[in-house]
């Protein structure tokens, strides 16, 4: 197995490189609907666009080194590339992490119908 898990590495790797290019850590910026009259208060939507009753917000994902952990930058950033993110829901527990979150079961299964919702190592 450790040679099929080396293998995978390797693939993502050169994946990440040749699609967007040398970056050590790769940024994405996540634009977030803050009108809080429609989402119950611990819960918000991204977007990709703002609504004309509130500002748009973002807060920028900063991925670990390619070095690190090339196949979970690749995974990642193929879900973003697939705007699998798009709409999704964010959540908070106090005191704990910021998780996002598939508000529909369709767009849950978008990242499966993509391939893109298990990695295939850590």
């Amino acid at each position: 197995l450790d040679g099929l898990a080396t293998k995978i590495r390797s693939s993502s790797r050169a994946a990440v490189l040749d699609k967007y290019g040398e970056g050590g850590r790769y940024r994405v910026k996540v634009t977030v609907d803050l009108d809080s009259s429609s989402q119950p208060s611990n819960e918000k939507k991204s977007s990709a666009t703002a609504t004309a009753t509130a500002a748009p917000s973002f807060f920028v994902i900063e991925t670990a080194s390619l070095d690190q952990s090339p196949h979970s930058v690749h995974h990642f950033l193929e879900q973003v590339d697939a705007n699998l993110w798009d709409g999704l829901g964010f959540t908070t527990n106090p005191g704990h992490l910021l998780r996002a979150t598939p508000t529909t079961a369709a767009a849950e299964s978008a990242f499966a119908r993509a391939g893109l919702d298990r990695l295939l190592i850590n």
